[in-house]
């Protein structure tokens, strides 16, 4: 969900939303997640392979962003509805092109591991493993017509100590 507040002639908007970013992740390296300290190890365990090694990390995003937007707001058609108290709300066609940049902090509410391992088979586990709580985040994004191109990098590393991971994200939007 985002809202654009007019800054200059409805073509340079500030921009806000929330939002939901779920990242999965997988290991082809043999990391061992833990829920006690060492959180993350490498797994030296003779003869033992990894078919699936995942980590999911779900965060709550709030986005702030200076919007360009050069699309046409006049023309097309435009909706009007009355209410009881007179208040009018309108509704107007545009053909909205542009590009948008700025930052975006995370929350993390949910983390998780899934291993499956030719000696112990499918193993879960929900915990925060040593990820940072907060993801401050650079985000743009192009927006072309119903669709828009995303992309975001962190700022620091997820975990607070251990692995040396930046999370990226690339996408498209509708």
């Amino acid at each position: 969900m985002s809202q654009k507040v007019n800054l200059i002639n409805h073509n340079v908007n500030l921009k806000y939303a929330l939002g939901l970013e779920l990242n999965n992740y997988r290991f082809k390296n043999p990391v061992r997640f833990n829920a006690n300290l060492p959180y993350v190890e490498w797994d030296r365990t003779e003869g033992r392979t990894y078919s699936k090694n995942k980590l999911a990390a779900d965060y709550v995003t709030f986005p702030l962003m200076l919007n360009f937007d050069f699309g046409k707001h006049s023309g097309g058609y435009s909706i009007t509805k009355k209410h009881k108290k007179g208040l009018e709300i309108s509704a107007k066609k545009t053909k909205e092109w542009g590009f948008s940049a700025g930052v975006s902090a995370g929350y993390l509410y949910s983390a998780r591991n899934k291993t499956i391992t030719s000696d112990e088979g499918k193993q879960k586990l929900k915990d925060n493993l040593n990820l940072n709580p907060w993801k401050l985040s650079y985000v743009a994004e192009v927006n072309l017509g119903v669709i828009s191109l995303y992309g975001s990098y962190a700022m620091k590393g997820m975990f607070k100590d251990g692995l040396d991971m930046t999370p990226y994200n690339v996408g498209i939007r509708f």
